[in-house]
């Protein structure tokens, strides 16, 4: 499935931050700066979107990652964002 099928609430050149259970994976809360969003795809029922970017620790920039986020969850975040 093509991200373009579905409004996956985010592009290129923004900051996600998602709770542990909103993306695969990894431990705590993560933010990441978006440097491009991938395939939709769908793993028991859900709907995941693959976001490549930079993740962001409160002493700066780390390492660049690959995970999969609940569409909804970015939905939602977008649905909160606007005014």
């Amino acid at each position: 499935m093509t991200g373009s099928q579905f409004d996956v609430a985010v592009e290129r050149g923004q900051r996600v931050v998602l709770p542990e259970d909103n993306y695969l994976f990894g431990q705590g809360t993560l933010t990441l700066d978006v440097t491009s969003v991938g395939e939709v795809s769908e793993s028991g029922g859900v709907l995941w979107v693959e976001l490549r970017g930079t993740q962001q620790f409160p002493g700066g920039p780390g390492p660049h990652r690959t995970v999969s986020a609940r569409l909804t969850a970015l939905q939602e975040a977008a649905r909160r964002a606007r005014p």
